[in-house]
């Protein structure tokens, strides 16, 4: 390189060693030879330094975000299977109660109630499981719209920050308190 024709020479203030002609090189090569100074080249790393950090805290929300999504994923599916079995016993009832039939008018009266309560709690069943998938979708809508869904967050959670904000309050603001922290 040019630097290594130059001749060295001691600097007479910190006794170091320095290129005679190294700031000519700097100031005549860039300009005129397209040349990229020590000063460019270090801006040039601190660049590259910053945007390898930010690239790394990308990834690290990326592995996060995928994280709570997996979880809220694998709660819903739990829901669902509680409620699935639900479902499945009160087939089964129903079921016991159709070989249970008899021709006697009073066991069939008995029959009849039962099979209508049976009807009636599939259906409010099927109604909680829609009503389920509504909200479960609305949270993944809340969700990809960046905010944190109520509905995704677990009770015992939702326990803990309700009893710690009745102590705040308690302990801040004594002419104010929460009346209601049941969540179920």
């Amino acid at each position: 390189t040019i630097k290594n024709l130059i001749p060295e020479m001691r600097n007479k203030n910190n006794g170091k060693r320095a290129l005679l002609g190294s700031f000519f090189v700097d100031w005549v090569g860039k300009p005129i030879l397209g040349l990229s100074s020590s000063n460019d080249v270090d801006i040039l790393n601190a660049h590259i330094k910053e945007i390898s950090k930010n690239t790394g805290r990308e990834i690290k929300v990326m592995r996060e975000t995928t994280t709570h999504l997996s979880s809220m994923v694998m709660t819903t599916n739990e829901r669902v299977n509680i409620m699935l079995e639900a479902i499945k016993v009160q087939a089964q009832e129903s079921s016991q109660v159709w070989e249970k039939l008899t021709n006697d008018v009073e066991t069939q009266m008995f029959y009849l109630n039962n099979l209508i309560l049976k009807i009636v709690a599939i259906q409010n069943t099927f109604q909680t499981l829609i009503g389920h998938q509504r909200k479960f979708l609305q949270a993944v809508e809340t969700l990809l719209s960046g905010h944190i869904p109520i509905y995704l967050v677990p009770k015992e959670h939702l326990i803990d920050a309700l009893k710690i904000i009745s102590r705040e309050i308690e302990h801040d603001h004594h002419n104010y308190e929460i009346l209601h922290q049941n969540v179920n």
